[in-house]
């Protein structure tokens, strides 16, 4: 199992007001939404 850790990170205001909307239409949370995120850039830069 992979270990988690935290950290923090600066965004634009307007992008994570942003972001907290499409979280809320999609039921789930921003944390959730970056790590979805972050593991499809990975492994798609990775594939290439």
């Amino acid at each position: 199992m992979a270990s988690t850790v935290r950290f923090t990170a600066a965004v634009d205001r307007d992008l994570l007001r942003r972001a907290k909307i499409i979280a809320a239409k999609a039921d789930t949370s921003v944390n959730a939404l970056f790590k979805t995120e972050l593991r499809y850039l990975v492994e798609t830069f990775e594939a290439t």
